[in-house]
């Protein structure tokens, strides 16, 4: 989850959805969630 590079920040790769909204970044701790919410995260990688 969290970057190689700078442990303060979210790795670039994760996604984290909440009720069908993407967010990309930390502005998503703003979000004030209640029983029932929807939450997934999503991590992607494309290696080779």
């Amino acid at each position: 989850l969290w970057d190689k590079k700078n442990k303060n920040e979210f790795s670039s790769f994760l996604s984290i959805i909440i009720n069908g909204r993407s967010y990309r970044d930390e502005n998503f701790l703003k979000t004030i969630l209640k029983d029932g919410d929807d939450i997934a995260f999503l991590y992607l990688y494309f290696g080779g």
